[in-house]
């Protein structure tokens, strides 16, 4: 995962929610499987991270040959940092949780 922008200027960790769903709409709200977790101390906008699935199945789910996967991460605010914060961007206060954004991406099932 690459997130746009500047990279980091300290070494911070970045927190995240990756979602997974059989269908297009995935979100926060709509998914088969949620991964959370969070990046080393690296103080880049680069994540590398892999997830190990049933070969059959994501979590509970059965996914079969061919089938499409979709896949959303949000960016979380630290655990910890459980208030508002001022988004520089809007000039608003957004209160916490506050779940970021992403594309949605997709890849086809090859099990």
């Amino acid at each position: 995962t690459n997130v746009d922008g500047p990279p980091l200027t300290d070494y911070t960790r970045r927190y995240f929610a990756i979602y997974f769903s059989t269908t297009a709409d995935v979100s926060d709200q709509h998914f088969i499987y949620q991964y959370n977790g969070s990046s080393n101390n690296e103080g880049t906008n680069q994540l590398i991270i892999q997830i190990y699935f049933n070969g059959q199945m994501i979590g509970n789910t059965p996914v079969h040959a061919g089938d499409s996967v979709y896949v959303k991460t949000y960016f979380t605010p630290d655990p910890g940092m459980q208030t508002t914060w001022f988004d520089s961007n809007t000039y608003e206060n957004v209160s916490y949780p506050y779940t970021g954004d992403s594309l949605v991406n997709s890849f086809l099932w090859t099990n």
